[in-house]
């Protein structure tokens, strides 16, 4: 029997910077090249939305051979879970309103006690070798910016 070689989940967070009186702009963590300036806050909440969404499909996110990329203990020490546990989902978190946007694969136990987080995507299962029995994947609802929500 095959084992998954598992690596860290990916991050990737999309910053509006600058003030709206004046010229704001997007920057990613990503080092993308993002020409977009506009004093159009809500417009460029948008484009940060649909950046991330071009992440997701590009990089094939989330992927099964990943684990959590919250830092579990720095991250929500109080949790009753302990640790991490469940599939590999994507979740998109607006941790300063309208203005820094995080996209990051975790486990669904982590997604379920990050504040504010939407979970926009399920991992694929693993191939059936490495994978443990497994429930019914749950339905998906459409949420801007191209996601689904679980």
């Amino acid at each position: 029997m095959s084992t998954l070689q598992r690596t860290p989940g990916r991050r990737w967070t999309v910053r509006i910077t600058g003030r709206a009186d004046r010229q704001a702009k997007l920057s990613c963590s990503s080092t993308c090249d993002l020409p977009e300036r506009s004093r159009d806050l809500h417009h460029l909440a948008q484009a940060a939305v649909n950046h991330l969404a071009l992440h997701a499909n590009q990089e094939r996110a989330p992927q099964p051979a990943r684990y959590c990329a919250c830092q579990c203990s720095a991250q929500h020490p109080d949790a009753k879970t302990g640790s991490c546990a469940g599939a590999v989902v994507l979740v998109l978190v607006c941790s300063l309103p309208g203005r820094v946007w995080h996209l990051a694969e975790t486990c669904a136990s982590c997604a379920r006690l990050i504040p504010g987080a939407c979970i926009v995507r399920t991992a694929a299962r693993p191939p059936r070798a490495a994978r443990a029995p497994a429930t019914a994947a749950p339905a998906h609802r459409p949420v801007p910016g191209g996601f689904a929500e679980a």
